[in-house]
Formats: structure tokens, sequence, C-alpha cells
């Protein structure tokens, strides 16, 4: 039943760019992350726990609720669309 759910999702996703999305966040939460860590090396002295610490900040934080937002919002979408 979940791998019939999961097909299905992925058919209606098939033609559209919301991957660029699913791309793009990660990769500005990751360049955040870094920027933060770069300019707190002071303060934050674990490394590379510190860093991994600093980009889940603004992935977990920020980016994931926002991505979560634009995904479902585009599914029902196209749920709406498909309906008419």
């Amino acid at each position: 039943m979940f791998k019939k759910s999961i097909s299905a999702e992925w058919l209606k996703l098939r033609h559209s760019r919301i991957w660029l999305v699913l791309i793009t966040l990660p990769i500005i939460s990751v360049l955040l992350g870094s920027i933060n860590y770069h300019f707190n090396q002071g303060v934050l002295q674990n490394e590379w726990y510190s860093l991994w610490t600093q980009v889940s900040l603004f992935y977990g934080e920020f980016f994931l609720p926002i991505l979560i937002a634009i995904c479902c919002a585009y599914i029902c979408r196209i749920e709406l669309f498909m309906a008419e």
C-alpha cells in the first residue's frame, strides 16, 4: 500500500520543477550554516560537530518547515487541478 502511494505521488510530480526547490533549500542551509560557523569560530570550538550543528540549525529550524509546506501546497494544487 505504501509503495503504491509513493508511486502515485511520483507520477504527479514527475514533470514538475519542484526538484529545484528540493535541491536549492538544503544547499542554502549548508551555505548559511557554514558562513555562521566561519564567523563564530571563537565561540564554536568543536570543529565538525559545531559545523554540523550550525547547518542542522538552519536546515531544521528554518528551511525544512518551508520545504514541507511548499511540497504539500504543490501536491494539493495538482490534486485540485486534476479534480476539476
